[in-house]
């Protein structure tokens, strides 16, 4: 490979490190979570540590007056002793503006594990911040390229809202611990850590028209709701990470692009990054739009002084040619997010009955 003048050794050698990580974190998600893998806290040979407890998963309920979530920790890869915690958590607010109804990946950290105490540590807090991190859609309202557009106000589904799991029969959320889903007395109330291997949910959800700028000087006006697409999520934690399905069947022709793989990674992982082109760039947290380019499908980022890396990978999987997509990073103050765009420019109109599919998969590792 030949280095440009603006392109040092150091990060020469940590990208063909990063890429080692890379086919590593592809190989181990092709991979079920494995209980029979002899593990140490340090990640040193069963030979010179004691093996800890045989799992690699941990779930805990909270449930306090209007608030319930779901905490899941997975282990990292390398070093059992370091976890990654995700909050699942329950959004509800019926109001015309919002009309949500929903649960969501609202946060991270990596954590720290003892053993002893069974005691959780915070230890690099917001490795994912609030924002979606699953799927999320744009409606360009009324009329697009004419002279009486009605844009909407906002987007919509997950941290968004216009979407609900309670409106029809067949909508709602399954959990599942190592595949057994939780009855509704199972979460009657909080429990601490459960060890496991895997933890699943699975939501069906109605997605509705967004509110649409169509008062005085462009200001937002509640709209009707009515259905534009069905929504089934299925999103798994194992493996240092999650995977992320979702499937959109569309029930209104409208036109709108499908951020089809979306994650928030934080700033305290994203100091620098690259998609699978391999050319790093550093955030500098501006606003702007850093990795850019149709068909791309990779995010990787890393912060070298706190040993934390994320690997990112979507791709649609039915409804759409792959190739067609857009891959970005949204360079801010609060993350350097990841976009994966259907179609990578302008807008889709959509038929009813259309079906469009897609996969993220979301990799921590701590060096």
């Amino acid at each position: 490979m030949l280095l440009s003048s603006s392109f040092s050794e150091a990060n020469y050698i940590y990208i063909m490190k990063f890429t080692l990580f890379y086919i590593t974190a592809v190989l181990a998600a092709t991979m079920t979570c494995c209980s029979c893998e002899n593990r140490t806290a340090d990640g040193s040979s069963d030979g010179d540590k004691a093996v800890t407890d045989d799992y690699s998963c941990m779930v805990r309920f909270v449930k306090e007056d209007s608030k319930e979530y779901f905490n899941i920790a997975v282990r990292d890869q390398y070093r059992d002793y370091i976890w990654y915690v995700f909050r699942v958590n329950h959004y509800k607010d019926h109001s015309g503006m919002k009309y949500m109804d929903l649960w969501r990946i609202d946060w991270a950290y990596q954590g720290s594990y003892d053993e002893q105490t069974g005691e959780m540590t915070n230890i690099l807090d917001k490795i994912i911040t609030d924002g979606e991190s699953e799927s999320v859609l744009k409606d360009y309202g009324q009329g697009l390229n004419t002279s009486g557009h009605i844009d909407t106000d906002d987007f919509t589904g997950g941290f968004h809202g216009d979407e609900r799991i309670d409106i029809e029969d067949g909508c709602g959320v399954t959990f599942y611990i190592d595949g057994e889903a939780l009855a509704e007395k199972d979460m009657e109330e909080s429990f601490e850590w459960r060890k496991c291997d895997i933890f699943k949910y699975e939501q069906k959800s109605t997605m509705h028209k967004t509110a649409l700028k169509s008062g005085e000087n462009g200001a937002a006006e509640e709209s009707d709701h009515h259905i534009i697409a069905d929504h089934h999520k299925t999103t798994t934690f194992g493996n240092s990470g999650y995977i992320t399905e979702n499937t959109l069947t569309m029930r209104d022709e409208i036109d709108f692009y499908w951020y089809s793989g979306i994650c928030c990674v934080g700033t305290n992982v994203a100091v620098m990054g690259c998609n699978e082109d391999m050319a790093a760039v550093t955030f500098d947290r501006s606003g702007a739009n850093r990795l850019d380019g149709t068909g791309k499908c990779r995010y990787m980022a890393w912060n070298t002084d706190k040993g934390i890396e994320v690997n990112v990978v979507a791709n649609m999987t039915a409804g759409a040619d792959d190739s067609l997509c857009r891959m970005f990073v949204w360079d801010t103050g609060n993350y350097a997010k990841f976009y994966r765009r259907y179609p990578a420019n302008g807008a889709y109109r959509t038929r009813v009955g259309e079906t469009f599919s897609a996969i993220q998969t979301v990799t921590f590792m701590t060096r």
